[in-house]
């Protein structure tokens, strides 16, 4: 079970990530294409996050031990 601080700081996170790659977009410092990628991950964490499912699902895939260690590897 993922502890509630590192879902909190894991999901403030990813909406600091997608929030930063939209304003890098819109100052035309980052281009679209890498921008897609930078927020299908910034949701993809955002996804885990809110389903423990997910987030266990892949922890075994990987072989990690901590669920935290997952997220961040994402980060």
């Amino acid at each position: 079970m993922t502890p509630v601080r590192v879902s909190i700081v894991g999901a403030i996170a990813s909406i600091l990530l997608i929030l930063v790659v939209l304003e890098l977009v819109r100052g035309r410092r980052l281009k679209e294409r890498y921008a897609l990628l930078w927020l299908a991950t910034g949701v993809g964490l955002q996804r885990m996050l809110v389903s423990p499912r997910r987030l266990r699902i892949f922890n075994i895939a990987t072989g990690s031990i901590l669920a935290s260690s997952v997220l961040w590897f994402l980060w």
